[in-house]
């Protein structure tokens, strides 16, 4: 189930508006959109808010297709909550593609959700590894990050008892990263021991 290349923006509680899935590149040649079906859950719910009981209830109406994209209206979703947005459309020779996204929803002063690292690419992920392992060492008790690739969504937690798991990972993502750049790895450092010999730690 492929996702999309972004995320829907954030909405507010009992707001209503039309959202657009477009299959372009999906539809097979000599091929069209003939129809699509769409469906709606909670992906995640912040701490101290209630999740949705009912999320397929928020799809109004049928939807519209324009082209090679499908239209459907989408209203009163509850503040806290990160929808899974999902639309399978079928094609006119009857082949069927699921493509699908996030639509988070948050209230007033709630903060809007970040787009998540982007854990395929090494760069990226060391920067999100350490700068969770330098608030675990300074004295953070947890630490969130959130991880996207093209085919999921994740929240990762980590805690002062797996920091070591945690320098392991972001040593191998700074090595990834620093071979995929041409960079030197900051982690090749040589110390002076006994007899004068360089030895690589």
């Amino acid at each position: 189930m492929p996702r999309l290349s972004s995320d829907f923006s954030a909405t507010e509680p009992g707001a209503a508006g039309n959202y657009t899935i477009d299959f372009t590149g999906n539809v097979p040649p000599g091929a069209i959109l003939a129809s699509a079906a769409w469906s709606l859950s909670v992906q995640r719910t912040l701490p101290g808010y209630s999740a949705d009981g009912s999320p397929s209830s928020r799809l109004v109406g049928d939807d519209t297709i324009d082209g090679p994209a499908t239209v459907q209206r989408i209203e009163n979703l509850v503040a806290g909550n990160d929808y899974l947005v999902s639309a399978t459309g079928t094609m006119s020779d009857g082949q069927r593609v699921v493509l699908w996204c996030v639509l988070p929803c948050r209230g007033v002063g709630q903060p809007a959700p970040s787009a998540g690292v982007d854990w395929a690419d090494p760069c990226a992920r060391a920067t999100a590894l350490r700068s969770a392992y330098y608030t675990l060492l300074s004295g953070g008790q947890e630490v969130e990050i959130r991880t996207r690739t093209l085919d999921a969504e994740e929240l990762v937690r980590f805690t002062p008892a797996n920091r070591g798991e945690l320098l392991i990972d972001l040593r191998a993502a700074e090595a990834e990263c620093a071979a995929l750049t041409g960079a030197p790895n900051a982690n090749r450092r040589f110390a002076i021991t006994a007899g004068a010999i360089r030895r690589c730690l």
